[in-house]
C-alpha cells in the first residue's frame, strides 16, 4: 500500500512488528497468514523482497470484531493504527518506521465456485484458505495459504519465481464487473484502476 513508498529499511523491526501481529492475534483467537508481497518473498526467498515497502498479512472477514478489539492492545505494544480504508477491509500499522498492512480476506462465490477475495481486487480459489500451512521464515513460524506456489503462480503469473520490482498481483476481471454493478457511480473510478492494473503489468512484462 501506498505510504512513504521506500523500501523496508529495518529488516529486525519488521520481522518483530509481524511477530507482534502474530502473537497478539493468536491470543484473541485471531488466525493471521502471510499474503502479496510478503508471501511471495517467504516461499520464493525466505526473505522479505528488497524492494517491498511493507509486511503484507490477512485476516479473514469472520474476525473483524475480534480484529477490531485487538487493536488496542497492537497500539500498547507499540504498532500505532495509521490507516483504515475499503469500509473496514484494509489496515495499516506502524512501528519503527516500519509498516504492516492487514487485510481482511472475504468468501465469495462466483460463477458456481467459492473464492476468496483477499482485497478488493485479488482473488483466489477457496481452496488457497479453506486451509492454511505454516511456513518458517525467518526463524519464526507464521501460516500461509495452502498450496503458496499455485497461490503466488494465480497472483503473479507463471514467472513469480523471478524478481521483478514493483510487479502488481494480479485483477480479477469478475470482481471488477461485480463492484461496477453494486456501484455504477464509480464507473471512471473502475475503469482508471483496470486501466491502470494492465498498463503496469504490460510494462512490467516488456522488461522481462
Amino acid at each position: 500500500m501506498d505510504h512513504d513508498k521506500r523500501p523496508i529499511q529495518d529488516k529486525k523491526a519488521a520481522l518483530e512488528n509481524l511477530i507482534i501481529m502474530r502473537d497478539t492475534l493468536d491470543k484473541h483467537g485471531i488466525k493471521m497468514f502471510l499474503s502479496f508481497g510478503t508471501l511471495l518473498g517467504a516461499v520464493r526467498g525466505k526473505d522479505f523482497i528488497p524492494y517491498d515497502d511493507d509486511v503484507d498479512i490477512g485476516i479473514f472477514d469472520t474476525d473483524h470484531e475480534g480484529f477490531i478489539e485487538a487493536v488496542t492492545e497492537l497500539s500498547s505494544q507499540g504498532l500505532v493504527l495509521t490507516q483504515r480504508w475499503e469500509n473496514k477491509r484494509f489496515y495499516a500499522f506502524e512501528r519503527k518506521g516500519e509498516f504492516i498492512d492487514v487485510f481482511t480476506a472475504m468468501k465469495t462465490r462466483r460463477f458456481l465456485h467459492d473464492r476468496w477475495d483477499l482485497d478488493t481486487r485479488a482473488s483466489v480459489p477457496a481452496r488457497h484458505l479453506d486451509t492454511l500451512e505454516a511456513i518458517d521464515f525467518m526463524g519464526e513460524r507464521f501460516f500461509i495459504p495452502f498450496e503458496a506456489p499455485m497461490l503466488l503462480r494465480n497472483l503473479y503469473g507463471k514467472n513469480w519465481r523471478i524478481p521483478i520490482q514493483g510487479c502488481p498481483s494480479r485483477f480479477d476481471v469478475s470482481a471488477y464487473i461485480e463492484r461496477l454493478i453494486a456501484n455504477p457511480g464509480k464507473l471512471l473510478y473502475f475503469l482508471s484502476r483496470f486501466k491502470h492494473s494492465i498498463s503496469s503489468r504490460a510494462a512490467l512484462r516488456g522488461k522481462q
